[in-house]
């Protein structure tokens, strides 16, 4: 009787969380230009203040981390040419995210784009973002 979980120890973890961490701090960085752009500017903080409240600031956060799961998996075919993408490493590099994210949640960065921890609308979203990237890949 053979193993099912003996395919985890094959897939490239180690590559996964390289791009996974990548991922992450493109996404601090982007937090960090929110956070900078709304000091300097009242403006431009006010726009963003719009984008973010009410009913708005649900479709536009979901859409941001979409985005999220959709760089992860451009940047899986576009640098990480090595790994031979299927369903199973897509849904590794879901986990990974999400474990990259959890731990960025934990650290005192401000969140304003992806805010993991306890929201499992993002998680949803992260998956979307995933799968409809990486749609060729399924089978």
């Amino acid at each position: 009787m053979s193993n099912p979980l003996r395919r985890l120890k094959f897939l490239p973890w180690r590559s996964l969380f390289l791009l996974s961490s990548l991922v992450t701090l493109i996404v601090v960085v982007i937090d960090f230009l929110f956070l900078v752009g709304s000091d300097l500017s009242p403006a431009l903080a006010r726009v963003i203040d719009l984008m973010y409240g009410g009913s708005l600031g649900v479709l536009v956060q979901f859409a941001g981390v979409v985005g999220v799961g959709v760089l992860a998996v451009y940047l899986l075919e576009k640098f990480f040419a090595n790994i031979t993408a299927n369903a199973s490493v897509l849904w590794a590099l879901v986990f990974c995210l999400t474990l990259c994210l959890l731990v960025r949640s934990f650290l005192p960065i401000p969140e304003r784009l992806v805010n993991i921890y306890n929201n499992e609308m993002q998680l949803i979203a992260i998956v979307i973002g995933v799968f409809w990237k990486g749609r060729p890949y399924w089978r």
